[in-house]
């Protein structure tokens, strides 16, 4: 499934929400890390993406480049957000099949599925000189109350 930005809901919410992080406020850091999570997460059971492990990665990352600042998004992706690149093999984007998500898919729980895409959103967004900010605040956050260990990660090959 080809994706498009006019698919996508929620772009200004996520602006909003890394905007409020830059402040570091712990308590504003926690209610929006959780936010951005579920803003990417509803995105993906919306438009009935598999969710498989790499799927949802390459799916947040691709989210992030829609919040880039316009500098940053040419720089990076020069090719669009949601054209396939020489560095993953996502998109095209794997659609549920009768609302089932492939038996080849590495699913995680939905809570860690949140975790991991609000993850990777914050990391690509931590560069960027509008959103830099906020997006290390979030990566601050789940650092210090281990949202992301690493073991819970590795995948199996």
């Amino acid at each position: 499934m080809a994706l498009k930005g006019s698919d996508i809901q929620g772009i200004d919410d996520l602006r909003g929400a890394l905007r409020k992080c830059a402040g570091g406020d712990e308590n504003v850091v926690e209610v929006e890390y959780a936010r951005i999570g579920e803003i990417l997460h509803s995105n993906v059971v919306r438009l009935g993406l598999d969710e498989g492990t790499w799927q949802i990665t390459v799916f947040a990352n691709r989210m992030a480049c829609e919040v880039l600042s316009a500098e940053e998004r040419e720089y990076r992706y020069p090719w669009g957000c949601w054209a396939a690149s020489r560095y993953d093999s996502c998109p095209p984007f794997h659609k549920k099949i009768d609302e089932k998500n492939s038996p080849n898919s590495e699913v995680r729980s939905e809570e860690k599925q949140r975790i991991l895409m609000a993850e990777i959103f914050a990391g690509v967004l931590s560069k960027d000189p509008q959103f830099g900010a906020g997006a290390k605040s979030l990566l601050h956050y789940s650092d210090t109350h281990g949202l992301f260990p690493k073991s819970d990660w590795i995948m199996d090959v």
